[in-house]
């Protein structure tokens, strides 16, 4: 009930006290100049409009805390909204600034084939980023299908990644999966993502590294299914010794 029909039901009622009164004892009679007769007036009117405006009253008392509280519920929902919506940027601000660190740190992998003693016929061949990948792909294959141990492909990786950013490659790739897993979010759709956004070489790294290192980091990407896609399966049973 809004407040103009409050209003025009008290008008209504005070109206009916009134006039029942006045049915009453005023058609045939005159205005009394007597106090105590204006006194039994008053307390007609008080005694039958008080309780039924206090009624009134009350019901607009209850009536303003209901809407208080709804108005307080709807204050807390679009806060916890607001809340929501920021805490769901920084997820999306962080994973897209470790997926931009992931690219950076992998334009920085390279390996060095041949002598790296300085002598006269020092280094023979040197690869970087994608270049290097394709490398390590073509060469496991051709190992795998060789029969080389698990064992002595790891030590060749070892000794191919000198400056230990293969290790940090698959770090930063761990923190995105991390993240992706502590958000609360649909990890499937973010897996997704980050398996679209990310360079195709840095997957071929990733799971080369997965197959063969025994690292935690490796432990947790490998628990995380995320590489178990079509294609990359493929390809890690392609270049992974038994």
């Amino acid at each position: 009930m809004n407040m103009r029909k409050i209003i025009t039901l008290t008008i209504i009622v005070i109206f009916l006290v009134w006039g029942g009164y006045y049915l009453n004892f005023g058609l045939e009679g005159h205005i009394s100049k007597k106090t105590d007769v204006w006194g039994q007036f008053g307390d007609y009117v008080g005694g039958v409009l008080n309780p039924i405006l206090s009624f009134i009253s009350i019901y607009l008392l209850i009536n303003s805390l209901s809407l208080q509280r709804e108005a307080n519920a709807s204050l807390v929902k679009e806060v916890n909204r607001q809340e929501s919506l920021e805490d769901y940027k920084k997820f999306e601000m962080r994973f897209f600034h470790l997926v931009e660190s992931l690219e950076k740190t992998f334009s920085r992998f390279g390996i060095c084939i041949g002598d790296v003693d300085g002598e006269e016929d020092g280094i023979t061949e040197k690869y970087s980023a994608g270049s290097a990948v394709t490398y390590i792909e073509d060469s496991l294959v051709v190992l795998v299908d060789e029969g080389i141990s698990k064992e002595k492909i790891r030590e060749w990786l070892a000794e191919l990644d000198s400056d230990d950013c293969l290790f940090s490659i698959v770090r930063r790739f761990y923190l995105i999966v991390k993240l992706i897993n502590e958000s609360g979010y649909e990890k499937d759709d973010y897996y997704e993502i980050l398996i679209n956004l990310t360079d195709l070489k840095i997957i071929s790294l990733v799971a080369i590294s997965c197959s063969y290192f025994d690292w935690e980091i490796v432990d947790y990407i490998n628990v995380s299914k995320i590489l178990n896609r079509s294609g990359i399966n493929e390809f890690v049973n392609r270049v992974n010794a038994s």
